[in-house]
């Protein structure tokens, strides 16, 4: 698990994430299935907190605090199967 300071809780909970491109619309609707895990760290960035499903599915989430997160996209073997823009 990543610690809170990559995950978006470092500033406090009552300030939230630092601004990312994640925190941006447009580039959540630049996203489509199929895409890289590279490719969408190019639109909506790096700045998030890694969860397994399961042997070969991940999802990030974005804006992660404590149990909570704003935005989240999934893969599978490495493609981009959805998203959940905040």
């Amino acid at each position: 698990m990543q610690p809170y300071a990559e995950a978006g809780c470092d500033r406090g909970f009552l300030h939230g994430p630092a601004p990312g491109k994640w925190q941006q619309a447009n580039a959540w609707k630049a996203l489509h299935n199929g895409m890289s895990m590279a490719e969408v760290e190019g639109l909506i960035g790096v700045e998030h907190y890694d969860v397994a499903k399961g042997t070969d599915t991940v999802q990030w989430q974005y804006g992660r605090c404590a149990a909570s997160w704003q935005g989240s996209v999934t893969f599978r073997n490495g493609s981009l199967v959805s998203s959940d823009a905040p």
